[in-house]
């Protein structure tokens, strides 16, 4: 089969971008030592806050510290706070509460790419400036939230209009065709439905959305022969609902991506789901552009990551793990509604990047323990 590439010209990709050569890749996954008993599976690319193995019992975020005395029990949460130098004169990685040693992180050179994603992932640098200002919502009954959702009569954005409201949640559609939408969508209180393209300006945007306590982008491109279609929509229409966010002040974002997005700088170049959701503008590439915009945004963010999409009722149970793992696989829509809708209020989620599957052998457990669960 005959690879087309386009001309560079031709691909609205950022001035840091290079489109065909052997290049320096993202880190693919790696682990890092300590003297604990086991190992734990990070991505190399990522410098956010990092847990010790479970049996360490050192929670992501928090470690509860029961001290018992003859008469009381005193229960104690102390934040964890981490040190991470990542600066080339420290070898180490050290843990301030547990004299954990770890090995500097290594480096790794993928093989010649036919084509490179656009802004390599300088993940390291987004990390933690995700300290953003705003935090994920967890104060107040879903009834007093509202959440826009973009794509909201798409296959998936339906259902997540659907679940936002059986849980309670005043929900905002952004549709391009009002009659389909209500065709389309349940008729409740608790729904209102505004035009919005996401291709359109940040202004209009800006006035759809309105003063919304989240965002869900559940938008994606209809195959056609414009081979920018995909970055229309995937792309630059996520930039600009993130701008949007951004005047408005809007505390969390979440976002339906896809699985392999950065497949490319992890070794699936050839797999053929890559190759085939690339075959029309490059649609993965595009998705990842704007999962990075988002990281770099100072947003409250989750992204979702789901493999293939299927119409069907779940099948499995939920499984999710950290980014860049999760090569195959597929999952309901209606489970990729759910996941988007727990993420809004679930503050495990916050600033976090998962993929997600089905599987029958996978452990039955609540969403939120599921997000606690991935560093």
């Amino acid at each position: 089969m005959a690879t087309v590439l386009l001309p560079r010209s031709s691909l609205p990709l950022a001035p840091r971008s290079t489109v065909i050569g052997p290049l320096l890749a993202s880190p693919a996954p790696n682990s890092l030592s300590s003297g604990c008993s086991g190992s734990l599976p990070v991505s190399s690319a990522f410098f956010g806050p990092l847990a010790c193995p479970t049996s360490c019992r050192i929670a992501h975020r928090e470690l509860s510290r029961t001290t018992s005395s003859s008469s009381t029990t005193t229960t104690t949460t102390t934040s964890l706070r981490w040190l991470l130098d990542t600066s080339p004169r420290n070898n180490n990685l050290q843990c301030q509460h547990h004299h954990h040693r770890r090995r500097r992180r290594q480096f790794m050179i993928s093989a010649p790419l036919l084509f490179i994603i656009a802004e390599g992932s300088n993940r390291s640098s987004l990390a933690k400036a995700e300290t953003g200002t705003n935090s994920p919502l967890m104060n107040s009954s879903n009834s007093s939230k509202t959440v826009f959702v973009a794509g909201a009569t798409g296959g998936t954005g339906k259902r997540i209009v659907k679940e936002l409201l059986s849980k309670g949640f005043q929900v905002r559609a952004g549709v391009r065709d009002l009659q389909k939408a209500k065709a389309a969508l349940p008729s409740s209180d608790n729904l209102e439905f505004v035009l919005a393209d996401v291709t359109q300006s940040v202004e209009l945007l800006a006035k759809a959305i309105g003063g919304v306590d989240a965002v869900i982008v559940a938008t994606g491109f209809r195959p056609s022969f414009d081979l920018l279609a995909s970055w229309k929509v995937d792309n630059w229409g996520t930039r600009n609902v993130v701008d949007a966010c951004k005047l408005n002040q809007v505390k969390k974002i979440v976002l339906v991506s896809s699985i392999l997005v950065n497949g490319a700088a992890i070794g699936q170049l050839l797999n053929p789901v890559y190759i085939i959701l690339n075959i029309f503008g490059l649609t993965l590439v595009a998705k990842l552009q704007a999962e990075n915009y988002i990281r770099k945004s100072g947003i409250d963010y989750t992204i979702i990551r789901p493999g293939g999409l299927k119409n069907d009722p779940p099948s499995g149970n939920i499984f999710l793990s950290r980014e860049d793992s999760i090569y195959e696989g597929a999952v309901s829509r209606d489970t990729v509604a759910r996941v988007a809708v727990e993420s809004v209020s679930t503050p495990e989620a916050s600033y976090k990047v998962v993929e997600l599957v089905e599987k029958s052998d996978a452990p039955a457990k609540h969403v939120q323990e599921l997000f606690a669960s991935v560093s």
